[in-house]
């Protein structure tokens, strides 16, 4: 009887002794849990601050873009904008006679 109550004694130490580890095995997956949790999270905001970035990023290239354009607009002054549409009215005729003579030579 004192065999078996000391085999008894000993399996239900082991028994302990497993169980402790188990609950210790336990306790350690759920902080790599909890860690992996919060690295997931961390990186989402990470995206998400990147993506606010990106936008902003993007509104102020729009925003510099219609500014380069505003300003070369003011610089032109009133005669340099008139020069400009009689280039442009002289390259029309020019490509129209062009064109004229060309429709003339082959007919």
């Amino acid at each position: 009887a004192e065999e078996a109550t000391r085999a008894a004694t000993e399996a239900a130490e082991r028994a302990m002794k497993i169980a402790q580890q188990a609950v210790s095995e336990a306790e350690a997956a759920s902080r790599g849990a909890r860690q992996a949790t919060e690295t997931a999270a961390a990186a989402s905001k990470a995206e998400e601050v990147a993506e606010v970035a990106r936008k902003a990023a993007q509104e102020a290239l729009t925003k510099a873009e219609e500014a380069l354009v505003r300003a070369v607009i003011k610089r032109l002054t009133r005669g340099e904008w008139i020069f400009l549409l009689i280039v442009i009215n002289l390259a029309v005729v020019f490509a129209a006679v062009l064109l004229a003579v060309a429709i003339g030579q082959a007919i």
